[in-house]
Formats: C-alpha cells, sequence, structure tokens
C-alpha cells in the first residue's frame, strides 16, 4: 500500500509538471514552486527516512499512506484553480478602460526609499541586537534580540525587498542607467548576504525570486518553465544549501565543521544516524503525517482560529503590549485555547514528540482547520494567483505587479511552512505599494480639479500579441 502510493503521488507529480510545459508565464507561476516542494517534503524526505529505516520509529504504514496521499488531491485542486482562473479574464481585458499612465521615476524613488528605511530598521535591529559580530554570530539567526522588540522593526526589513521589487519593475516604463542597476544589485546583495549569514532559506529563495519575478515582468517575457528551469533550479538548489550549511556559516567563533555538498544538499531529508529512533522531530514531513493523523483520530478542527490574532492582537506593537503571546503559525499549538488539535494531542495518537518550531506545511495546516473541505481552498489559492497575474502583465498595473512578485517570493514559506506565516509580512511588504498608489490618485484627483487628464495609454501587448490572443488559442 505505500508503495502504491508512492507511485501515485509520482504520477500527479509529473502529470501536473507535464502540463505546465510549454505554456507562458509558467515560468513565474506559482504552481510550479508548488510541485518542487511538495516533490521535496512529501516524496524525497519520506523515501529517504524510509530507506534508512528511521520511518518505523514514527510512522506506521497507514500514517505513512495519509502522508503521501493527501497532498494529491490538494495540487491537482491548486491546478484546476489556476487553470479557472484564467477564464473570462480575455473579456475583462477586452472590455478594461484603456490603461492610466504612472509615474515610473516616482516608482522608482518610492522603492529607493523603502529599502534604504528598510536598510536602517534592520540596521537598528542589529544594534539592538549587541552589533553586527553579536547579531551574526550564532546558527540561524540566534544572535539577534527580538524579544521586547516590535515587529514594525524586525518585519521592516523586507522593505528592502519591496523597494527591489519596485525599482525593477519601474524598467517596464523607463530605461534604467547603469548605476540604478547597480542600486538594485547592492541592496539584493545585502539582503542576499544578511540571509545567507541568518541560514535562512526562505531569505535566499525570497531575493531571487523576486528578482527572477520582477524582471520577467519588466521585459514581459511571459517565460514558459523550460526556459525558467536554470533560474529555478538554481534557486531551488540555493534555498537547500543554506539549510545544510547554516549551523557553519554564522560568523561566530565557535563554528561547527562544514558539511561535505552531499551532506548539506540532503540535510532536509531528515535522515540522522543509522540505528538511531529520535522521538522528538521536526522534520516537515513527519510532522504533516502525524497532524493528519491527529485530526482523524480526534476530530478537533480549529477552522483558522490561529489566524484570528494575526490582524487584531498582533497590530499592537510589543513596545506597548510586552507580555504580548507570540504568534505560532502553522504549527501545533502547545496550549489549547481555542479549537483544535495540541502537541499534547499528538503525543497521545501518535507518540511523536514534536520540536520546537515545527511546521506542518499548508496541506496538514488546511486540513487542520477544514479536513476535506481544505480542497476548496487550494482551488481558491490557484484561482486567485492566476488572476493575480493576469492582471501583472496585461493591465500594466504597478500594484498588481508588486503584489504578485512579492507573493511569488513567499511561494516557498507558504508551501513549505504553511499559509498563516505569509499573511503576517504581507501587510509591511505591501505597505510603500500602497503609499505609490496613493500619491497617483492624489495626482488624479488634482489633474481632475483643474480639467485636465492624463494621457491614457494604449491597450498593452506582451510578446507582440494581445493577451486575449494568446489565451484564446
Amino acid at each position: 500500500m505505500v508503495l502504491l502510493a508512492f507511485v501515485i503521488l509520482i504520477v500527479t507529480l509529473v502529470g501536473c509538471a507535464a502540463s505546465l510545459i510549454g505554456h507562458p508565464s509558467e515560468g513565474i507561476g506559482v504552481p510550479v514552486i508548488a510541485i518542487g516542494v511538495f516533490a521535496f517534503i512529501y516524496l524525497l524526505q519520506p523515501a529517504s527516512i524510509l530507506l534508512s529505516g528511521e520511518a518505523q520509529c514514527f510512522l506506521d504504514d497507514k500514517m505513512l499512506v495519509k502522508g503521501l496521499l493527501l497532498p494529491v488531491p490538494a495540487l491537482l485542486c491548486l491546478i484546476w484553480g489556476w487553470r479557472q482562473g484564467s477564464r473570462g479574464m480575455g473579456k475583462v481585458m477586452q472590455h478594461a478602460d484603456t490603461v492610466r499612465d504612472w509615474d515610473a521615476g516616482r516608482l522608482y524613488k518610492l522603492g529607493l526609499g523603502a529599502a534604504c528605511v528598510g536598510t536602517v530598521l534592520h540596521t537598528l535591529l542589529v544594534e539592538r541586537s549587541g552589533g553586527f559580530l553579536n547579531a551574526y554570530g550564532a546558527p540561524h539567526g540566534e544572535g539577534f534580540y527580538m524579544i521586547g522588540y516590535t515587529a514594525y522593526i524586525w518585519q521592516g526589513s523586507t522593505w528592502v525587498l519591496t523597494g527591489i521589487a519596485m525599482m525593477m519593475l519601474a524598467a517596464r516604463k523607463i530605461r534604467l542607467s547603469p548605476a540604478q542597476y547597480t542600486t538594485i544589485a547592492l541592496f539584493a546583495a545585502s539582503f542576499g548576504m544578511s540571509s545567507l549569514l541568518l541560514g535562512s532559506r526562505t531569505g535566499t529563495f525570497q531575493t531571487l525570486a523576486i528578482m527572477w519575478a520582477c524582471w520577467s515582468l519588466a521585459r514581459r517575457s511571459r517565460p514558459t518553465i523550460d526556459r525558467a528551469a536554470p533560474v529555478l533550479a538554481l534557486t531551488g538548489l540555493a534555498a537547500v544549501l543554506i539549510f545544510g550549511y547554516r549551523g557553519s556559516v554564522y560568523l561566530g567563533s565557535n563554528r561547527a565543521e562544514a558539511p561535505g555538498f552531499a551532506d548539506a544538499a540532503t540535510a532536509g531529508l531528515g535522515v540522522s544516524r543509522p540505528g538511531a529512533c529520535p522521538y522528538n522531530t521536526g522534520l516537515e514531513f513527519v510532522v504533516h503525517s502525524v497532524a493528519i493523523e491527529t485530526i482523524d483520530h480526534t476530530g478537533r478542527y480549529d477552522f483558522a482560529c490561529n489566524l484570528l490574532p494575526l490582524y487584531t492582537v498582533h497590530v499592537i506593537p510589543r513596545i506597548w503590549w510586552p507580555s504580548k503571546p507570540t504568534l505560532r503559525l502553522a504549527e501545533v499549538p502547545i496550549d489549547q485555547w481555542g479549537p483544535g488539535i495540541t502537541v499534547r494531542d499528538v503525543l497521545d495518537a501518535t507518540g511523536v514528540r514534536l520540536a520546537n518550531g515545527h511546521a506542518t506545511g499548508i496541506v496538514a495546516e488546511m486540513y487542520m482547520s477544514f479536513g476535506w473541505f481544505s480542497l476548496i481552498f487550494f482551488v481558491w489559492l490557484g484561482w486567485f494567483t492566476r488572476r493575480l497575474l493576469i492582471r501583472a502583465e496585461s493591465l500594466d498595473n504597478p500594484l498588481a505587479m508588486c503584489a504578485y512578485a512579492i507573493m511569488f517570493s513567499l511561494t516557498l514559506t507558504m508551501f513549505g511552512q504553511g499559509f498563516g506565516p505569509v499573511l503576517t509580512p504581507i501587510p509591511y511588504m505591501m505597505a510603500p505599494l500602497f503609499l505609490f498608489y496613493w500619491a497617483e490618485r492624489r495626482d488624479q484627483w488634482r489633474l481632475a480639479a483643474l480639467g485636465i487628464r492624463r494621457r491614457p495609454l494604449p491597450s498593452p501587448e506582451v510578446a507582440g500579441q494581445s493577451y486575449v490572443s494568446v489565451e484564446g488559442k
């Protein structure tokens, strides 16, 4: 039965990937990242722990089969929603109002300002953590002192990524100078180096992914998967290696000896040592499987109640409320404060102790909330992201372009950890975009009061042909 589950999962992954090959824009599409993450977590990880004999320490055959098969309908629903997202959009583009002009110079300047503010906020966090050597002197960012400081400071560094996106997308309408491209490269290098020293695969992936998405949108290139394969492979490899080397890339004097390339590349597969049976684990596939088993055993769904404090309690600065509870998104909670299961329930149902900082992944996270009704969420996710990409490519709207680039940069977090962790940085990352939108609207109101209209742009075309003609084939 386990072998059959593996075969079904492999066929699904290969079939979904084959269905995307050759189609324009799939090289910056959400499904290709989902397929890659699903293959790593739900295929390579269980295969690795099965071959090493560690699977029996955590999972029985029934739990293995459930863990392997549940991602199959989730991925199929995501792909189906992605396909459905293009329905009706041709008519929307055909009957859309002529696109208003927008100030690309302003977009670049505000992006530069956002990147500078983000750098200042990150520098402030480094200074409050005892300086550069102290902050980066422990593995995986443990040298940063987060407790007692508001998220408005340490999440402010995400403005660097938003600024990079805004500056790059300004090239859709104006020709950037070598100095401007150098500025973008410097900000990207600084954010990437910080992610490297923190051992953050998320930050590394975000840096490369947002630049790839913005480059494609700015050039109107609509890359296919085969054209994007080298970039996507490099981005995925970088994220995997950062995870493998995170114990030795920090600046501390007591750094562990760097592992070999093969050991670093396979560090995320969960194999520790032959014959070992550690019952405390944070391996994504194991957490995913035991969470599903516990839900089926108890029947207690949380109905996404863990997301309720996100835009309510969480928006209160910690400097005003030092004892504010810490958000634990996409995790099995330790304490029972609402509906749903706890870490204790997982231990009672499966005998597995979950390590601190574990992540369930998006499939188990949604199943913990809604059970099989979570498949509706995956349909919506595919539909929504597809429509956002179409608007980003075809409406020439900087808000839509930046929003999609930000969403694309967060896909590794979304599929690997959960949807909840993605909802946290989005308001911070989108704030400079809303400032640009407000400034543009203010100019429109001022010109309208003077009886002057901005010169409308013609309907956008991509690669020499309209979007409608491409989708209508």
